[in-house]
């Protein structure tokens, strides 16, 4: 595939349980798609009246593995490959919490 760069728009669907009781929300972006060295990457801006400032977002997909980068009010960075499991810290304003992230 040619390397390439677009305009996207980025639509992020969360659901958050909690003693059974589930809640979903959606959020719009608008960002940038580029390919390049067989890699996807997605740039955007995560933006909320309740956020300080805009948390600057990146996606990097590729063949097996996807990085996901935030950097802002909320600061952490995932990565998803089946079978290997990551250890990270999401930070946030009112403390750092410890994750495990195991992809199936």
């Amino acid at each position: 595939m040619e390397n390439f760069s677009k305009n996207v728009a980025i639509e992020i669907k969360t659901v958050q349980a909690s003693d059974g009781d589930k809640t979903s929300y959606v959020n719009k972006y608008s960002g940038k798609l580029f390919f390049k060295d067989d890699t996807f990457h997605i740039y955007y801006d995560e933006t909320s009246d309740t956020l300080d400032k805009n948390i600057k977002t990146v996606v990097h997909a590729t063949y097996g593995k996807v990085e996901i980068c935030r950097n802002g009010t909320y600061s952490t960075r995932f990565v998803y490959e089946s079978g290997k499991v990551y250890k990270t810290v999401y930070k946030m304003p009112y403390g750092e919490m410890p994750m495990v992230i195991k992809p199936s």
